[in-house]
């Protein structure tokens, strides 16, 4: 079964601060129907791994409040299998 990492999100402290940097400087592009003020998803124009930013002030799937940190999100061909 294949797998790889598909997401990469990072919890970062000033999220319109951080999107600017990448989109500025990395030249990726915000995904605007999956962007919001506490979270954005950025994408390369070469394709690969997305980016997403979110607000580390903010729980993120059960996660703790931190003060920066990675969530990788893996895509598998069945996560229930994977899950099993």
């Amino acid at each position: 079964m294949s797998s790889h990492l598909g997401l990469l999100m990072l919890l970062v402290s000033d999220v319109p601060r951080s999107k600017a940097f990448y989109t500025d400087y990395l030249e990726l592009e915000a995904v605007p129907e999956f962007s919001s003020d506490e979270f954005v998803l950025l994408r390369s124009h070469t394709g690969g791994t997305s980016l997403a930013l979110q607000d580390a002030t903010k729980e993120t799937y059960g996660v703790p409040l931190a003060h920066g940190g990675i969530i990788p999100g893996f895509e598998v061909e069945d996560a229930d299998a994977i899950y099993q």
